[in-house]
């Protein structure tokens, strides 16, 4: 059976609505319809295919553009299926380490930080440390610029998913002594937060990332759990 279709699509863009199960990457400007495509994709796998709902994860950024994927699929859809996982990034990444906290070391699910909490926590992990033991950085502690300064480098950290040994690995402390340690204050602050079982907003992607990269049992089911993943926007 052939699924209703939402919109009228150009031939390239039929033909990723109707690729057959395996990988593909859109590569499209902005306002091309990327997530037209996408919407009309999932509806694809579920009438035409015969996937199982359940087993279609959808990621996006916004949670404005899930409003807008969930209200077009369920247009399309003959039925309607509220087994559809379709969610931003950081939602996903959540409820993940809420299921999984255990296996990331966490006694109970970890409490998520605002922004605000983590500036607040870093700030305290400086302060809490002996700054003669920083003699390149230790100066600047008081300043609120080199707060921020650390904030960010941690924030940046965190987005390239490098944790404070793949950073001490990649600086050689006798040539960039500063940097080297704005990595050791990075490394207080992750085990600060694992001490008063926190995780910031990096760390969600971070961790999700993590064990699905190195603990086969919980990548296996995952796979199982979602035949199907469509990402809108992959950065």
């Amino acid at each position: 059976m052939k699924p209703k279709l939402i919109l009228t699509f150009d031939d390239l863009q039929e033909k990723a609505v109707r690729h057959p199960p395996g990988r593909l990457i859109v590569v499209a400007g902005p306002g091309t319809g990327k997530t037209q495509v996408i919407i009309q994709r999932i509806i694809h796998l579920i009438e035409a295919e015969g996937v199982d709902p359940s087993s279609i994860l959808a990621l996006t950024f916004s949670r404005r553009a899930v409003r807008e994927m969930r209200e077009k699929v369920a247009l399309g859809l003959s039925r309607s299926f509220s087994e559809i996982k379709i969610s931003t990034f950081p939602s996903f990444c959540l409820d993940f380490v809420k299921h999984n906290f255990r296996a990331l070391g966490y006694r109970v699910a970890p409490e998520l930080l605002t922004s605000t909490e983590q500036w607040r926590l870093v700030r305290g992990v400086v302060n809490s440390v002996d700054r003669h033991r920083y003699p390149h950085t230790g100066n600047f502690f008081a300043r609120d610029g080199f707060i921020q300064e650390l904030f960010d480098f941690i924030l940046r950290s965190q987005e390239n998913l490098l944790l404070p040994e793949d950073l001490a690995r990649k600086i050689p402390h006798h040539s960039q002594p500063q940097l080297s340690e704005m990595v050791a204050l990075y490394r207080r602050y992750l085990s600060q937060l694992k001490e008063d079982n926190l995780i910031d907003f990096g760390g969600l992607s971070f961790q999700t990332v993590k064990l699905l990269s190195q603990d086969e049992e919980t990548r296996r089911r995952y796979q199982e759990m979602y035949s199907h993943i469509v990402v809108d926007e992959f950065q």
